[in-house]
């Protein structure tokens, strides 16, 4: 019986966690209150600190609106939880008052 190095099988059992965080991804759409007067470049540059740091949760934004007058941004995002989307967004210095999961798409 051959042996494996204990890299290939560490490498190998990573990827397959992937894979199953990959299948577990989920929607979500979160909501931001207070930037009343938001900016597009301030509304980008937010944007950017999440990408900046989106895979270290294995959250990934996909997009950002905002309404200046009334101060609400919402951020679509793809993430294996709710909980993962508000840990990058704190540490990215704008946590969201609310994270929706959207399970149903047409």
């Amino acid at each position: 019986m051959p042996i494996r190095p204990a890299g290939r099988s560490m490498d190998m059992s990573r990827r397959k966690r992937r894979q199953e965080e990959v299948r577990a991804m989920a929607k979500f759409m979160d909501v931001h209150r207070g930037m009343k007067g938001v900016t597009a470049d301030q509304l980008r540059e937010a944007h950017r600190a999440d990408l900046a740091i989106e895979g270290d949760e294995s959250v990934h934004f996909e997009h950002a609106w905002a309404d200046p007058e009334s101060g609400i941004v919402y951020c679509l995002s793809e993430a294996p939880s709710a909980e993962a989307v508000q840990r990058i967004h704190e540490r990215a210095g704008h946590p969201a008052d609310e994270v929706h999961a959207v399970p149903l798409e047409v």
